[in-house]
This record gives structure tokens, sequence and C-alpha cells, in this order.
């Protein structure tokens, strides 16, 4: 029954990997390029402390999150727009801009390659996203023209540019990480040696906030990691093992729905965190099918519950109680990993 499972799941995620995924120019060379020009664009800065929300334009969140619900042609066409607006607006008058003139066009140079190497996956034109082309607008006529295409002006318009590359690259990783997380797993019973490209997700899917120089533990809370049900499950079936994880993942996008104003990260950062392990967790269920709906493990939740109670809710969720959490769920990553190593040598 458990080789019908995986060859079910391995049809699955063939059918999910999609046109970006065999793309050879996605694979090979995105990443690179995407590195490139944030990197580049990084040398162009200058010390202005403002943003373009102080100018009334704020960053739209709100389309990138409905972006990265929409199917993988859609988000390749979403990332290609962002780039082709991103060329259109640096040719404004930069003259009063702070960097040189061969560095802005090394940039755009780049992130043409990128843009044009992206449109070769997809295919057809598609309509653009009004509300993106709207909101690239506004940062020329509230910005650069307000504000008469000056050096400010242009550090706000290259600190915001900064931001959606590296929104862009989120999103086209989420492509790879969601498609590969089910065909790694599906394919383990037909090649053992398979090298555990999960694990390696799983390892760095960590918030990434300043680490605190706390020592505290959730167990100084009274609320001890759950070593035990982690010893269990790895004596447990590979389906057993595969809702394990799932649960973990949900619990933990769950916890971080409380009260976060206090905690040390970046929002956005949070935000692009929990949609990975989403998908994660969205891929590892569409492999185990009807036993994703499996009872949930009663003590995986009342843990959960305490790191609430015990943890978040007594230290008034402050940046410490949050830093202790996110040590926390870095170490159930760190578990998951060596959970889903296990199948590969079962």
């Amino acid at each position: 029954m458990l080789n019908g499972i995986f060859f079910v799941c391995l049809s699955l995620s063939l059918c999910a990997v999609g046109s970006s995924l065999s793309c050879r120019w996605m694979q090979q060379k995105f990443k690179q390029f995407s590195k490139n020009s944030v990197d580049i664009i990084d040398t162009m800065a200058n010390n202005s402390t403002n943003t373009t929300e102080d100018a009334g334009v704020g960053f739209p969140h709100h389309v990138y999150n409905q972006a990265s619900k929409a199917s993988a042609e859609d988000k390749l066409h979403f990332i290609v727009q962002i780039l082709e607006e991103m060329v259109s607006l640096f040719e404004k008058d930069t003259s009063k801009s702070s960097w040189e003139e061969n560095t802005e066009e090394n940039f755009l140079q780049v992130v043409t390659r990128q843009e044009k190497g992206l449109r070769s996956c997809i295919g057809t034109h598609k309509k653009e996203n009004t509300k993106l082309h709207m909101y690239f607008r506004r940062l020329s006529s509230h910005i650069l023209k307000t504000m008469d295409h000056s050096a400010e002006a242009w550090e706000l318009i290259r600190k915001e540019m900064k931001t959606h590359l590296v929104r862009a690259d989120l999103l086209a990783s989420s492509l790879l990480i969601n498609s590969v997380a089910c065909v790694v797993i599906s394919v383990f019973v037909f090649s053992p040696t398979v090298p555990c490209v999960l694990c390696q997700f799983l390892i760095v899917l960590h918030v990434s906030s300043p680490a605190n120089n706390s020592t505290n533990t959730t167990e100084g809370a009274g609320v001890d990691f759950p070593n035990h049900l982690y010893n269990i499950v790895s004596k447990a079936s590979a389906e057993d093992k595969l809702s394990f994880t799932v649960q973990i993942l949900e619990e933990m996008v769950v916890l971080f729905d409380e009260d976060k104003n206090n905690a040390s990260w970046v929002k956005n950062t949070e935000e692009n965190f929990l949609q990975i392990v989403t998908q994660l967790a969205d891929g590892l269920r569409s492999c185990i099918g009807n036993h994703s709906h499996k009872k949930k493990n009663r003590k995986i939740q009342m843990y959960f519950k305490r790191l609430t109670s015990h943890v978040l809710e007594p230290m008034d969720h402050s940046a410490e109680a949050w830093e202790l959490i996110r040590r926390e769920m870095k170490t159930h990553l760190v578990r998951a990993d060596l959970l889903a190593s296990s199948l590969l040598t079962n």
C-alpha cells in the first residue's frame, strides 16, 4: 500500500512541477541573476533613512500575498511584470542620482536578462496586474516628480526596488520548494540514495530575526521539548512520520498567529517564513493522500498550547518570549529534518 501511495504522489508532483520547473533557465540561472541584481543595487545606496510610505506610497504587500496563492505560471507572469516595471521606472531622469551611470547600466542589464529568461519559461503574454502597474505609476508621480528626481528621491526608489527583488526571489523560490518537496519524498521508494533536498529546506526554514543574548529556554518556563514524541514517531510507519511532520508545520503556523508586535524581526520576513512553511506543509500533505486526515497527535497539540500559555502569555508576548519560541521552532525544523532523513535509510 505504501508503494501505491508514493506512486500516486509521484504522479501528482510531476503534474505540479509545471512549466516553471521544466524551464532550464529557471532552474540554472534565475538564482544567480537574482543575487547579482541585489548585490548591484546594494552598491547604489546612500545614507537616507526615509521610506516611500512617508511619501504616501505603501509597499504592495497585499498584491504579493495574492500572487503567492496563484498558479505557478501566474506567479512567473507577476515576477516578469515587476522586473519590466522596474526597468521602465529607471528610464526616468536619473541625472541627480547618487550612483555611477555604468553601475545603473549594469543593474538594468542584469534585470532585463532576468526578465527575458523568465519570460522564456511562460510562453504567451498575459494581461498585466493593474494594481501593480498603478503602484509603479504612483512611485513616479508621488516621489520622483514631486521631489524633482533628486538623489533622495532615487534613494527611496532604490530601497523600494531592492525589497521587490527580495520578494520576487522568495516568490520564485516558493515554486521550487513547493514542487520539489513531494518529488523528493516520492522517489525515496525508487532510489534510497537520493540526496535529501527536503531536509535542506527544513534546515533553512527559520525566522531570520536578530538573535538576542538571552540564555533562557522554554524548559525554564515549564515547557519541555517533546523529545519523547519524536522518539516514538521515529519508530512509526513512513505515512505516520509524514503526518507528524505536517502537524508540526501546521502547529507552527498557528503559533505565529499570536500577537507579535513586540517581536524583534521584520514583519515581511515573518510573512515569507510562514508562506514557505505553509507551502511545504501543503506539499507534504499531498504526498500522503487520505492519510493526511489522520487523527492529530494530541500530545503535540497540548505541547504547542503550553508554549502559548506558559511562555508567550506570561511574558506578555515580549521580544524575549518570541526569541524563545524562534529557537524552539528551529529545533523542531532540525528534528523534522532528521525524521525525514530516516525515510532515506529505510
